[in-house]
């Protein structure tokens, strides 16, 4: 009971409360003031985390209407969307704000890891830098070749994400390093080369693997000076097909890449460069060394695209979206879990050498059994086929083909020439060791207790400018691209005669 004075009296109402409800139920007003995006966010939030996309708008509109019997628009279904990401993943500016603190814990939980942050002059975010201790030793073991690429993120503050990779002994994506910048230039990868070099140095045998990008080769001529630079065979080819498609060469162009031998690479250049001169020019002055493996100043192996750092990329097609800290930290949790599984394959595989390896050597076991084989001395043979001869030095690891000396596998020659030699990076023993140590979780970092200077290094989120219009979310597609996976090219048809070809305008045929 309560009593209320009247404004325009000195007269009271008293009120009285009625515990018993006189409405019914089944007919309650579907909008309802209570039912804010925060109540609502907090009810559907478990749909969210480091790894899931979550409910889209539409979902939430229904999921909110069957199971609440709420109703909602689009726009309040976005605006409770918002909240429960918030509630889950904390603000994108929080996680500017807070990244130092994570970065801390990572190098605190896993030793030799390496993480840097920078700000620009007015004191906001930059750059952000890491790369796992565990990853960064296990590369000693593999195969000295990185591919770089660089992919936009979809936040709200924009960026870009840069990440190294290599390969390891069973043909698996092996992630270095990575770096939230402010754009795709030569100041960020310079920023990122040196960072990297900081755990994996400058080196004649180190090899680059990256797009055609003026950034990219000009920040590792100042900061890898020694290493090779090489391009990917894919990007090569998106830049020539729109010219020269019609030519029916790029096929060659693509074999010629691929050659293992000089003699084989000049056999297909010759065939190129008679059909289409302008076509040869042109890869000439693209510097055979740095797209033909056979001409490549150091040993590139089976790595000619940069498919397995762009494998990456689009592995984190959803977490781009993500705040920077969940960003990161999905990477982390997904190296983890790789680190594992990974461990755990290496301890079951019973066989001398990796899987991928196996197979490769089965496959060609068929070929080398057709062989005939003429013992020269102890480690030299005298291997012959139908039209050609080879010599294979086993003590030597090498074969006039070549293959054997760039992919480090027994080509179809050495194998009948020997049981198996293999290259150490190929063994499930070296395999095993790469991912030997975990990549450990950084702990509750948002309640840790942390030195001063940590604090220090906290920064606002980088100023950008937002563009009108609304933001893209996928990345353009080059002429001769392959298009999205399981969908059909359309065939044009003329409307008037029903033939390809051409259309109702220029259409000749006459109808009857």
């Amino acid at each position: 009971m309560r009593a209320i004075k009247l404004p325009v009296s000195d007269f009271f109402v008293v009120k009285k409360y009625a515990h018993e409800h006189t409405c019914d139920t089944t007919h309650r007003k579907a909008n309802h003031r209570q039912a804010s995006a925060k109540l609502l966010g907090s009810l559907i939030s478990s749909n969210y985390g480091e790894k899931k996309e979550g409910l889209k708008p539409k979902q939430i509109i229904e999921q909110v209407r069957m199971l609440h019997g709420v109703h909602i628009n689009y726009k309040q279904a976005w605006r409770v969307r918002e909240e429960a990401q918030i509630l889950v993943r904390g603000t994108p500016e929080d996680s500017y704000y807070n990244l130092s603190r994570w970065l801390y814990k990572i190098t605190e939980t896993n030793p030799g890891s390496l993480t840097y942050q920078h700000v620009d002059a007015a004191g906001k975010f930059k750059y952000a830098f890491v790369a796992f201790g565990p990853s960064i030793r296990g590369f000693s073991l593999m195969r000295r070749v990185i591919a770089v690429d660089g992919t936009f993120l979809k936040g709200k503050f924009n960026g870009t994400l840069l990440a190294a990779c290599a390969q390891d002994g069973n043909y698996h994506l092996y992630p270095l390093a990575f770096a939230v910048v402010d754009a795709e230039n030569g100041a960020s990868w310079k920023w990122f080369f040196r960072g990297l070099s900081q755990k994996i140095p400058d080196a004649s045998d180190l090899v680059f693997v990256s797009d055609r990008a003026n950034s990219i080769s000009s920040a590792l001529e100042d900061v890898y000076p020694l290493s090779h630079h090489g391009i990917c065979r894919i990007h090569l080819l998106r830049n020539i097909t729109p010219t020269y498609a019609k030519t029916g060469l790029l096929p060659l162009v693509e074999s010629a890449a691929d050659a293992y031998t000089c003699h084989e690479f000049w056999l297909i250049f010759k065939d190129i460069k008679d059909k289409c001169p302008e076509l040869a020019k042109y890869l000439e002055e693209s510097d055979f060394r740095k797209w033909a493996r056979s001409y490549a100043p150091a040993n590139r192996y089976n790595i000619m695209t940069t498919n397995i750092a762009e494998s990456l990329n689009s592995m984190l097609k959803m977490p781009r979206e993500l705040p920077i800290i969940s960003l990161l930290e999905t990477i982390r949790l997904t190296m983890t879990t790789w680190f594992f599984e990974r461990r755990e394959a290496a301890a079951k595989h019973k066989h001398l050498v990796t899987p991928k390896v196996v197979q490769k050597l089965v496959s060609r076991l068929g070929a080398a059994m057709l062989l005939n084989v003429y013992q020269v001395d102890r480690s030299e043979f005298e291997v012959k086929d139908e039209t050609m001869k080879f010599v294979v030095d086993l003590e030597k690891r090498h074969c006039t083909c070549n293959v054997f000396d760039i992919d480090k596998i027994p080509c179809i020659h050495a194998i009948a020439a020997a049981k198996h030699i293999v290259d150490a990076s190929h063994l499930t023993e070296t395999w095993a060791k790469a991912y030997a140590e975990s990549i450990h979780p950084g702990g509750e970092w948002s309640t840790s207790t942390y030195p001063e200077n940590i604090d220090e290094l906290s920064c606002p989120p980088p100023a950008t400018k937002k563009k009108s219009g609304r933001p893209p979310t996928k990345r353009k597609r080059f002429v001769g691209e392959f298009g999205v996976p399981g969908s059909k090219s359309q065939s044009h048809k003329c409307s008037r005669c029903g033939t390809g070809g051409h259309n109702k305008i220029t259409c000749q045929r006459s109808i009857g």
